[in-house]
């Protein structure tokens, strides 16, 4: 299953981005393109939520 997790670079989306790579998940996180945070593992999507335009095209394709 491919998982997006928005806030993914933050203390709890870390975690959450974490497990569900170890239960065998295509994991994403969406992060802002100012962050540093890196998520082993995972696919870093960057986008700002506050901007609504092209958003749509990053997230196509995950499940969850």
């Amino acid at each position: 299953m491919r998982l997006l997790v928005t806030g993914g670079t933050g203390f709890l989306g870390r975690h959450v981005a974490a497990a569900a790579a170890a239960r065998g998940h295509d994991v994403s996180v969406l992060r802002r393109t100012a962050s540093r945070s890196a998520v082993p593992a995972a696919t870093v999507i960057e986008h700002d939520l506050r901007k609504a335009q092209g958003l749509a095209g990053r997230v196509a394709g995950h499940d969850r």
